[in-house]
């Protein structure tokens, strides 16, 4: 008798890693795609930004490594 509530509880823990592992991969695939629209609205602030200020790319990368220094120190 204890056996089968092992083998049950057993049963219920797997199904609910099951489920938890597909929430986790939904969640990073949410996540992935944030980031990209995230970097395409980087990528055009740049241009506009870029085209506002007549900067030169030298001249915006060395903004950007500022800011990121900044942000976070470990990025450069």
């Amino acid at each position: 008798m204890k056996e089968k509530t092992i083998e049950e509880r057993l049963k219920y823990f797997e199904k609910a890693l099951e489920l938890q592992e597909r929430e986790t991969e939904k969640m990073r695939l949410e996540l992935l795609s944030e980031i990209d629209m995230l970097k395409i609205k980087f990528i055009a602030l740049k241009e506009l930004l870029m085209k506002k200020t007549k900067f030169d790319e030298d001249q915006y990368r060395k903004i950007e490594e500022k800011i990121l220094r900044e942000v976070n120190p470990n990025t450069l």
